[in-house]
């Protein structure tokens, strides 16, 4: 039995309470079901600088085929190209028939949000991304600016409250699966995705981040991300591990 799409899964342990943009098009794994293609798409720390890559795509989705943008180190509600790459993107996603899109980090500059209600979720984000192509889901997951101060939390708190319906962060790390065979019988693929905190994850991270039990709160994470992945390679023909930078290197600052 198959199962259902865009399955979001919590970490167990956790409650319910400058970059790059491009698109990405996945279609059935040559290997077969049952053995995964697998991609860690790491954003590269490059502060402020944004490019986009369009292609002359046709706007109907072809059959089995997933298409999405990921986005990273966006969040500069100040820097004139912010609403030129928003553009840039959203003809992007018209023509590919982008159906979700991975903001991975780096959200708002310079420190984050400081509640659901601050000002930057509508300068930086719902005003700039605001064109018809964009309104797909947005999975999203903090930067190492996003955690410089204690109130990190809101981008989780902001999904939680249901403040947009686009923004899905529904903790700090989490999985979802997208299934194409609801369109395509005949010819589709599973796709699973693992949302990460990298940051918890670096070494050091205490010192740089307000972090408390930071040892064990990476080993919690690592168990599910090493259990999640056990259990896609089993069934899910693509499997991506996503996160704001690299993870197991010293944080940026």
């Amino acid at each position: 039995a198959r199962r259902r799409r865009r399955r979001q899964t919590r970490p167990p342990s956790l409650p319910r309470t400058h970059g790059a943009v491009g698109p990405v098009i996945l279609a059935p794994s040559s290997r077969g079901r049952g053995r995964a293609g697998v991609l860690a798409a790491y954003m590269a720390r490059v502060p402020f600088r944004l490019l986009a890559f369009a292609a002359a795509w046709s706007a109907a989705a072809a059959r089995g085929e997933l298409r999405f943008l990921t986005l990273g180190d966006w969040g500069a509600p100040d820097e004139p190209y912010m609403r030129p790459v928003a553009a840039a993107m959203a003809a992007t996603a018209e023509a590919a028939n982008a159906s979700m899109l991975l903001a991975l980090g780096d959200n708002f500059y310079e420190d984050g949000v400081m509640s659901v209600n601050d000002s930057q979720w509508k300068e930086t984000y719902q005003e700039v991304y605001n064109f018809s192509s964009l309104q797909i889901p947005w999975y999203s997951v903090l930067g190492n600016h996003d955690r410089h101060t204690e109130f990190f939390y809101a981008q989780v708190e902001y999904y939680l409250r249901g403040k947009d319906n686009r923004w899905i962060m529904p903790s700090l790390y989490y999985s979802f699966e997208v299934d194409t065979c609801d369109n395509a019988p005949a010819d589709c693929f599973t796709a699973a995705f693992f949302m990460l905190d990298t940051a918890i994850l670096a070494p050091d991270a205490a010192t740089i981040y307000p972090i408390e039990d930071a040892d064990n709160k990476r080993a919690e994470q690592l168990a599910w991300l090493e259990g999640g992945l056990r259990d896609a390679v089993g069934h899910a023909d693509w499997i991506f591990v996503a996160g704001g930078d690299p993870a197991f290197f010293p944080p940026p600052p």
